[in-house]
């Protein structure tokens, strides 16, 4: 992975609130803590000078603890990155369940990128983990091709 590509992933983990340590992006990246830090300098340098016609309010900034402790504080106030809840994360997976569209893996496939991106994600296995254990999909062989080859054809104005 290049430099820019490690920026970018840190940068969109940023984006998700949560806090990251630079120890852990150190060992995911087999890089030194400068090299976090930097990295995390550059991300905040971006941000001051491209977001909201080159001024960051106030309220929006890297939050550092002094013990390599990264955080984006206040995203909510960036409406163009607005981000899935908790609830909003787990009424999908209901909605997901309910349809049995999708056969199991796809299913469960889909489930967890949600789940990935929850704050929460061991509640959120509490309300859906009957329904997981239990699942069912009507779909015996994979929608999800289908549905991208839908989707393909509609953006190229192909027909099926």
């Amino acid at each position: 992975m290049n430099s820019q590509q490690r920026m970018l992933t840190i940068f969109l983990r940023l984006m998700t609130g949560k806090k990251l340590t630079k120890r852990d992006l150190m060992e995911e990246f087999d890089k030194k803590g400068t090299t976090i830090q930097r990295d995390i300098g550059y991300i905040e340098e971006v941000l001051l000078n491209k977001v909201y016609n080159s001024t960051l309010p106030d309220t929006v900034n890297i939050e550092r603890d002094g013990r390599g402790n990264y955080q984006l504080k206040h995203i909510e106030n960036f409406n163009e990155f607005e981000r899935l809840t908790d609830t909003d994360i787990l009424i999908l997976i209901k909605i997901l369940q309910s349809t049995r569209i999708f056969n199991k893996d796809e299913f469960f496939s889909l489930s967890n990128k949600l789940l990935a991106i929850a704050n929460n994600r061991e509640l959120i296995k509490q309300f859906i983990g009957n329904e997981q254990l239990y699942y069912q999909g009507v779909a015996s062989e994979n929608i999800i091709g289908s549905i991208e080859m839908v989707m393909n054809a509609i953006v190229d104005h192909q027909m099926l």
